[in-house]
């Protein structure tokens, strides 16, 4: 197999080969893959992106060498949704990240073979319990002034889909109420893809610079060590989201998989992750108060008001926080641990026809 962009290797995935051609379709030398695929000989091809920017595989590959897509559905715009249509179906099989992308999918007559989650590595990402580990989390608290808050966190780049403007008005809102709490905000400020100036927008609203940490120095092209991606999981409290949409959850479910609740917009695959029927069991879904038309995609606004009264609920009862937090363990466990997610990949990858480029049965 040649991975064309990946989030991470699977273990025991056998032969495996990535390509890291750029971040974006325009970046892609195509050149190069013809070459690749000539020395590699693989049986077939995988691409791991945005349906509008993977590109063209078909363009540098031979029609006999069979094409698996994997893609992340991250709005409820049916009309987005159409218009990718062409893009799902040039690859000879094609699978989404989350099972609210494959139902949307096919409530609109499209076609996507099936579902797997992007795997959480639940060895890296658990819940403290060594005393050696716990003094770490309570150093931590120390050296960043938190040791007497209670810690909010959102990990992500500022784009315009994370909303991050509504997520620090949203703190403000609960900084007036009480002096219990921090926003630990796991981004680089000077990231390219921003929207706005970070730093404006604290300053104009009077936000105490204390009240919200960060990793001095980051960047957003380099990332951390996931050891200390678990500390900091460990840190927080509450992890908190105002997104328009997500694909997956990565944050979200690393989150889940070290025992941390969350509240965040109630969208795409919020319900999955945290939702048991029609309950909030693992962590709360804020209700959406509009939906906007936002860089040409309908994009759901979260109510503040909402997402700021089930972040309080959350904060005050620590007998809920656990529970939510077991659950959601539970849940990444059961559905995206590494053992789980290789199982499936293992399962797709033997029932392809190479000749055909299909899935038999």
């Amino acid at each position: 197999m040649i991975n064309e962009r990946s989030y991470g290797m699977p273990k025991d995935m056998g032969h495996y080969w990535e390509w890291h051609s750029g971040r974006s379709k325009l970046e892609r030398n195509v050149d190069i893959m013809p070459k690749i695929i000539e020395k590699i000989k693989p049986e077939f091809i995988m691409t791991i992106d945005d349906l509008d920017t993977v590109g063209q595989p078909n363009l540098y590959k031979d029609k006999n060498l069979p094409w698996i897509q994997y893609f992340p559905i991250d709005n409820h715009d049916i009309d987005v949704l159409h218009n990718t249509t062409n893009g799902i179906y040039s690859s000879d099989i094609s699978v989404c990240m989350s099972k609210f992308g494959y139902d949307l999918a096919k409530d609109n007559q499209i076609n996507i073979d099936k579902y797997i989650y992007p795997f959480i590595d639940t060895e890296i990402y658990h819940k403290f319990t060594d005393k050696k580990q716990i003094d770490e989390v309570e150093n931590f608290r120390k050296m960043h002034n938190l040791h007497d808050k209670k810690v909010l966190l959102f990990v992500g780049r500022p784009g315009w889909r994370k909303n991050v403007e509504f997520l620090i008005g949203a703190f403000k809102k609960l900084v007036d109420k009480r002096n219990d709490v921090a926003l630990f905000l796991h981004m680089d400020f000077n990231d390219p893809c921003a929207e706005f100036n970070i730093w404006k927008l604290i300053y104009s609203m009077d936000l105490p610079p204390d009240l919200i940490t960060r990793f001095v120095g980051f960047d957003w092209h380099t990332g951390v060590p996931k050891r200390i991606m678990s500390l900091l999981y460990n840190v927080a409290d509450v992890y908190i989201s105002t997104h328009g949409g997500e694909g997956f959850g990565l944050p979200i479910c690393e989150a889940m998989a070290s025992e941390v609740p969350g509240v965040i917009t109630d969208c795409t695959t919020t319900p999955e992750l945290y939702k048991e029927g029609d309950e909030w069991v693992r962590g709360f879904g804020a209700r959406v108060k509009a939906n906007i038309l936002d860089n040409n995609v309908m994009r759901p606004f979260v109510d503040i008001n909402d997402f700021v009264e089930k972040i309080e609920i959350l904060l005050d009862d620590e007998s809920l926080r656990k529970d939510m937090g077991k659950k959601g363990r539970e849940w990444v466990q059961k559905n995206c641990s590494v053992p789980v997610i290789t199982r499936k990949w293992k399962r797709l990858f033997r029932r392809i026809d190479v000749q055909k480029a299909r899935i038999i049965g």
